[in-house]
């Protein structure tokens, strides 16, 4: 019968070691170690002093904000406050008109910083425009009650002005509105003091590889790494005078996202409950017979059909645990194959608008919408790119893992089962909190396990067994014994739910019935699965959800944010368009389509494709509407999509979906790090991107089909 354990690749020795946070009985560091734990202390204080103290010399929201009712055809000024730079941030929250460029002819507002210089008399002696004409086209007149107001922000830069310490001249705002029958209401926020974009992008940066640094050495837990992160570019945003308000930052963060993730924590929690995810791995074997590649193509294939349907978060709460429990009776390492169907499920997201988040933010848009992109055209563009990437990946990663699944060494294998063993006691016994007294006997216990595990792995006396060889039979005869269905009255119930949740996803993404969101549907399977199953012990329910997961889903979210605050994201969107400006004409579609692939994977697989996709949508609307080019919106839409599901792939951080499975595989004890994950990632995702480039090259260049 197969044991629960954790064999390691064929590279691996017995020098196993046991760190810190999962054993009780370990050895004394040694001098060197000792001294760089005291300056990762020093360091971590240091950045957390740094943002405590900007914090607390910083206040909330420094901007000036005013409410102006704007009548026709008529100028409105007001004095603006003098600073030390050539800088002034204006944020104006009106209804403007979203789907088409600036038109002259339609009524609109302009925008422009002025000086105005004074005699002694207080009569004006000169004007002087300060800064070039922020131009925006208003929505018409008969659709002004009904439209939604849009945010747009903007940094005027001033011109250096040798004259701007005269004591007699004054700053003004100008605000002109053109071509209207009626007024307007406009919402405006003043900055005297923005962020200087050189300075914000530096600062930008260096988080970055601060956080990078935290997670690729490992040095902390990555949940506490971008945490500390996200600390550390509030405080960089409060030491520029641009301190966000609490609100402000609880905005930032995606609640339904959030929602979701929670709801269908707790729903495959109750279904862990039945035994569903053991019989599914028996079956799996049984339909594998034993063999481990037949049986990584087909679950890597389900998967990949199953996130073109279902978001692939979603797919991998599902999913996990049925891999993990798979690998353990089959005596293999979970990690290979969860790395696999992490990959195939961001390529296989590609394949429909709810197949990933990012697909969804793209094809909701309602600019992008407006131009024929809906469910069916998105399919039928993504379905060829899908299918020749799929089997790319398949083909990368069978060279990548070709010793994979070949029969270790006894010896190894319970080596590796021991350390296993050993993680999980440890792990349960922090898990336990020694309130009462019985409480505390337990925790020592779980502890004192551990320790009796690792003395055993020292001493070798483990390493002498040697497993007896048995049939498949035989085998599967066992599982079947050992794993069967444990409660079928809550699978029943379990299963009523979970078809109840997922046919609500599926008619999200038909119109006239999407308005109940993703989070809302499991949110409302969640309690209507509680009410049936009577489940009394929420306390014991709640700690199976990966609160460590969401937290690093938050601070990631928040440091994106902050990181857009300091201008990295819209620089790296202005960077993409003088790009494209500066190829002749005849090649700007071409070289187009090739920049905003391989910038929206690269920045998607650093940054996390969410925030990236939110980005590469406004700059593909720009670029549509700029009378210099001629490049059709469709290809943009799809490179953008193929970029940030492809893009994904890179990094451990690149999609939720990664996320996502390394936090419920290091709940089950098998944890794989950044570099881990990137070694195989990066190298999977260079081979889609280049599929992708030539899909659309051939598609939309040779043949344009669009």
């Amino acid at each position: 019968m197969a044991t629960r354990n954790k064999p390691l690749t064929e590279d691996t020795n017995l020098d196993i070691k046991i760190d810190e946070d999962t054993a009780t009985d370990v050895p004394e560091e040694s001098p060197p170690w000792h001294t760089l734990k005291y300056v990762k202390v020093f360091f971590l204080s240091g950045v957390w002093f740094l943002s405590t103290y900007y914090m607390m010399k910083s206040s909330e929201d420094n901007d000036h904000e005013r409410l102006i009712a704007l009548p026709p055809n008529i100028d409105y000024q007001f004095p603006l406050k003098k600073n030390n730079k050539d800088l002034y941030g204006v944020a104006i929250e009106a209804p403007f008109d979203k789907f088409h460029s600036y038109n002259s002819s339609k009524p609109s507002i302009i925008i422009q910083a002025k000086r105005y210089y004074f005699e002694y008399n207080h009569t004006v002696r000169e004007m002087k425009n300060l800064s070039d004409e922020w131009n925006l086209n208003l929505v018409p007149q008969e659709q002004r009650d009904h439209a939604e107001l849009i945010y747009k922000k903007k940094i005027l830069e001033f011109e250096p002005d040798p004259d701007k310490i005269d004591i007699r001249c004054e700053e003004f705002l100008q605000i002109r509105s053109t071509n209207m029958v009626e007024g307007t209401t406009l919402h405006i926020r003043l900055d005297d003091n923005p962020i200087d974009r050189k300075l914000g992008i530096t600062c930008a940066i260096i988080v970055l590889i601060f956080l990078y640094v935290l997670i690729i050495w490992e040095i902390i837990n990555q949940s506490f790494a971008a945490i500390l992160a996200s600390t550390l570019a509030l405080g960089i945003l409060a030491g520029i005078h641009e301190r966000p308000s609490l609100m402000t930052i609880m905005g930032w963060i995606d609640v339904e996202t959030f929602l979701l993730l929670f709801s269908m924590m707790i729903l495959v929690a109750v279904l862990t409950e039945t035994g569903i995810f053991d019989y599914s791995a028996v079956v799996a074997f049984r339909v594998s017979k034993g063999k481990v590649w037949p049986l990584i193509a087909t679950l890597c294939f389900t998967a990949e059909c199953m996130s073109a349907l279902l978001d692939n978060v979603t797919l991998m709460l599902l999913c996990t645990p049925v891999v993990i429990r798979l690998c353990e009776v089959k005596s293999l390492d979970p990690v290979p194959l969860l790395i696999c169907m992490i990959m195939f499920s961001n390529v296989g997201g590609v394949g429909t608008p709810v197949g990933d988040p990012p697909n969804v933010i793209i094809s909701t848009n309602a600019y992008i919408a407006a131009r024929d992109v809906n469910f069916f055209t998105f399919t039928m563009h993504m379905i060829p790119v899908l299918l020749i990437a799929s089997i790319q990946t398949y083909i990368q990663l069978r060279f990548i893992y070709r010793a994979y699944g070949k029969s270790p060494p006894n010896l190894i294998q319970d080596a590796a089962e021991l350390l296993h063993d050993i993680k999980m006691w440890a792990q349960a016994a922090k898990r336990i909190n020694p309130i009462s007294f019985e409480e505390n006997l337990v925790s020592k216990a779980m502890a004192n396990r551990a320790g009796d595990l690792k003395k055993k792995l020292d001493s070798g006396q483990s390493l002498l067994r040697s497993q007896e060889a048995k049939n498949f039979e035989n085998t599967l005869k066992e599982l079947k014994e050992q794993y069967p269905i444990r409660n079928k009255v809550l699978l029943v119930k379990s299963t009523i739910v979970f078809i109840f949740v997922i046919s609500l996803f599926f008619l999200h993404s038909i119109p006239h019935f999407h308005h109940l969101s993703l989070g809302w549907a499991s949110l409302l399977g969640a309690l209507l699965l509680l009410i049936i199953a009577d489940k009394r012990d929420m306390e014991a329910l709640l700690v199976r959800v990966e609160w460590s997961t969401l937290l690093f889903f938050a601070s990631l979210i928040m440091l994106m944010e902050a990181l857009t605050e300091l201008g990295l994201i819209a620089t790296i969107g202005e960077l993409v368009i003088k790009a494209i400006l500066i190829v002749r004409p005849e090649h700007q579609m071409a070289f187009g389509l090739f920049i905003i692939l391989w910038v929206t994977a690269l920045a998607s697989a650093f940054l996390n494709n969410i925030p990236v996709a939110t980005m590469m949508v406004k700059i593909i609307i720009v670029l549509s509407e700029d009378s210099q080019l001629d490049i059709p919106v469709q290809p943009m839409v799809w490179a953008v999509v193929m970029g940030a599901c492809f893009g994904g792939n890179g990094t451990l951080i690149g999609a939720s979906a990664n996320v996502v499975a390394s936090g419920i595989a290091e709940q089950h004890g098998y944890k794989f790090n950044f570099m881990t994950f990137f070694r195989v990632g990066f190298a999977v995702m260079l081979g889609n991107l280049i599929i992708a480039t030539c899909y659309l090259m051939i598609s939309h260049i040779v043949f344009q089909w669009h």
